[in-house]
């Protein structure tokens, strides 16, 4: 793959596939966090004169939204102006672009995911894209796990590269999943049960401990026979790990009747109830962990430890947020929208060595699999 300070932008359209996915509520960014990731990319064909034509997703909650709404947020951050091209994919659309657009500065195509081509990966699509352009920039790592046509498709017709953001990414993950300093600690938490089964199954390989929370935790207590009278998805590949002694799994927990008639209470894992639900681990869990983090040399974090968003659940995860953040010998990494969120939100970030734009991708790496993004631009030999 060629570095990006090796093309030559000087009055060309780069096409840069950007992953702005986030957070929306009433139209506005609630989270720029991927938004300001990317920004050295566009800066920096900015300055080298090229006509800069951002690519993006935006999908919350289930909707798909146009990507007016990120153009604030946008121009704010590179303060200069940014067009929203609605209209791209007819045969004149380039010649549009460019009487809109000048070299130095930046469009912004609308929403990806309003075209049904894009997640299906029609070739027929990546090609009508790739005409608008002379050279095409992922920065879009949260993205590259994804099989789309704006991911995969249009290396074929272009020459292509990484920005910086993705180089940065891959770059870490390199070091960390190839050669980690010792004692490696790794933390799942989160409710994407099918997910996390993987990267437990990855962090395993690799790990010195991996601290499990959240929703999987119930999924391997289950398994082990700790938690009874309880009937949780049982799932077939977690059989062979479940007993490792790398697995620490919580031995205390806060539970909510899922009547919700009375408060939250604490006990030992195994009281969890047949009509309870684990909404955050407990103090004796807390220091268990605590104990492991501080004794790190490095730290991966993936996933809340418990239900956050609601206050009464959140000590779990600030505690363990908070105890990465104080083993200052660690190089400590975070990915994954909620964790980065808040991580954020409590203004914690720097006491991470790097977080990841990217929970999915992240995880696709832990465990070994090669990401579609990354193999198109490996495969791309400048066209």
């Amino acid at each position: 793959m060629k570095e990006i300070q090796t093309f030559d932008f000087q009055g060309k359209n780069v096409l840069v596939r950007c992953d702005f996915n986030v957070s929306i509520k009433d139209e506005k960014v609630l989270d720029d966090f991927r938004i300001r990731s990317t920004i050295p990319t566009i800066n920096y064909l900015i300055e080298n004169r090229a006509r800069v034509i951002l690519m993006s997703h935006l999908e919350c909650d289930g909707k798909t939204y146009s990507l007016k709404c990120l153009i604030p947020e946008l121009e704010k951050l590179l303060n200069k102006k940014v067009f929203l091209i609605t209209d791209y994919l007819e045969t004149d659309s380039r010649k549009k672009i460019e009487k809109i657009v000048k070299p130095g500065e930046i469009a912004l195509l609308e929403n990806l995911r309003f075209h049904g081509e894009e997640k299906n990966n029609n070739d027929a699509f990546a090609q009508r894209l790739s005409k608008l352009g002379d050279i095409f920039v992922n920065d879009a790592f949260s993205a590259c796990h994804r099989e789309h046509a704006s991911i995969v498709g249009l290396p074929k017709y272009l020459p292509s590269t990484a920005g910086f953001l993705l180089e940065k990414e891959m770059k870490t993950f390199s070091v960390l999943f190839s050669n980690p300093e010792r004692p490696f600690v790794i933390i799942i938490g989160g409710a994407k049960v099918r997910s996390k089964t993987e990267a437990v199954l990855g962090a395993v390989e690799i790990a010195d401990s991996v601290l499990i929370g959240s929703k999987i935790s119930e999924v391997i207590l289950s398994q082990k026979g700790v938690i009874a009278n309880r009937k949780i998805l049982n799932v077939k590949a977690l059989e062979e790990v479940i007993s490792d002694n790398k697995i620490i799994n919580p031995i205390d927990g806060v539970f909510l009747a899922r009547d919700k008639e009375s408060g939250p209470r604490t006990g030992p894992i195994e009281s969890f109830g047949r009509n309870e639900d684990i909404l955050d681990i407990g103090p004796k869990t807390i220091e268990k962990f605590k104990e492991i983090i501080e004794k790190a040399n490095m730290i991966l974090w993936s996933g809340p430890i418990g239900v956050y968003e609601d206050k009464r659940f959140e000590e779990g995860t600030r505690e363990i947020a908070q105890a990465i953040v104080d083993n200052k010998s660690s190089f400590n990494v975070a990915g994954g929208g909620d964790t980065v969120s808040f991580i954020r939100k409590f203004k914690l970030e720097k006491g991470f060595n790097f977080l990841s734009t990217g929970g999915s991708a992240m995880l696709s790496l832990l465990n070994k699999k090669d990401l579609p993004g990354i193999v198109a631009l490996n495969n791309n030999h400048g066209n």
